[in-house]
């Protein structure tokens, strides 16, 4: 029965596929195999120990030289709350730092001069700094009021205030800040307190928006910044006094559903201080025309540029030599 099986196999390759010889078998080589398996042996264990070596170079903590640090600060942040990936901005935040002396000697760790502890909410923070024997040196506070009386163009106003005080110095800082939601300034008036009560408007610093950039946060992008001392004139001193009364009372307003006082008040600032007369101290503005990729900075020293002339400098390589030219105040 096979034979007839192989002539039956033997006359299809000869009539049908042209072979007249029957199929040669294929020489089997098991040492092909072996070299194989082998291989894959040696890559399986190779890559394992790749693995395993990188992870733990990765993940390990490294150490660095240290040389000639003058102190160094380690810091402890604690959040509370929030879910999501916001949640490090909005939760409430407590930070803990601890201020040591550097060592040129290669040591890391050197001896506490001081600590410093700050919390963070949604109503404000507070900082406060202490020397080495724990006694506290220093107090800060902030504190923002988002204000809008109604349907406003501008949207809300945040008002802020910042206060620093040293202790054993007879003087304290205040700062007062104005932003709007909507708007070109963010204007903050720097004002010292004196022991026995007296107030000096020290300086006011306007940072702008880019002319696109109305509805765009202040922290994300800048066109100028601007800081201007007041001239000691009677007239400066009379607006300064109605400033600070207007300050008062925006401070004594208690009702928190009266948001029109409270606008009222700060729009009362805001128009005492477009008629301050003012010294420029310095201008730095953003070169370029739209304000939108990082680039160089002009600033002026002493003087306020008209428009005319920050537009000429758009063109030019080098301010001329009369604007580098420090300008001294009036007289």
């Amino acid at each position: 029965m096979s034979k007839n099986v192989d002539d039956l196999i033997t006359r299809i390759n000869r009539d049908h596929l042209g072979n007249s010889a029957p199929p040669k078998e294929r020489k089997s080589r098991p040492w092909l195999k072996k070299l194989g398996v082998a291989l894959a042996g040696v890559g399986l264990v190779g890559a394992i120990g790749t693995y395993i070596l990188g992870f733990d170079y990765q993940t390990k903590r490294q150490a660095f030289p240290m040389r000639d640090v003058l102190y160094q600060v380690e810091s402890t942040v604690n959040y509370a709350g929030g879910e999501g990936k916001d949640s490090a901005s909005l939760a409430d935040k407590s930070r803990d730092d601890k201020i040591r002396a550097g060592h040129n000697d290669g040591t890391k760790v050197g001896q506490i001069l001081g600590s410093a502890h700050e919390e963070t909410s949604d109503q404000g923070s507070a900082y406060e700094l202490r020397d080495a024997n724990n006694n506290r040196i220093a107090d800060a506070k902030r504190s923002d009021e988002p204000v809008q009386g109604g349907l406003r163009l501008r949207g809300t106003i945040d008002y802020g205030v910042r206060f620093a005080y040293v202790h054993g110095k007879p003087q304290q800082f205040y700062t007062y800040m104005i932003t709007p939601e909507r708007g070109w300034n963010h204007r903050t008036f720097n004002v010292l307190v004196d022991e026995d009560g007296t107030r000096t408007l020290v300086n006011e610093l306007i940072e702008s928006r880019p002319w696109w950039g109305c509805f765009a946060s202040i922290d994300n992008y800048r066109a100028s910044t601007v800081l201007t001392e007041f001239a000691a004139t009677a007239e400066n001193q009379r607006l300064i006094a109605s400033f600070f009364a207007a300050i008062d009372a925006l401070q004594q307003i208690k009702d928190p559903s009266a948001t029109a006082a409270r606008e009222k008040q700060i729009d009362q600032m805001l128009t005492i201080e477009a008629q301050l007369e003012r010294i420029p101290i310095y201008e730095s503005r953003e070169d370029g025309i739209l304000d939108w990729l990082p680039q160089e900075s002009t600033t002026y020293l002493f003087s306020e540029p008209t428009i005319i002339q920050r537009i000429s400098h758009l063109f030019e390589k080098a301010m001329p030599s009369t604007e580098k030219a420090v300008s001294t105040y009036p007289a």
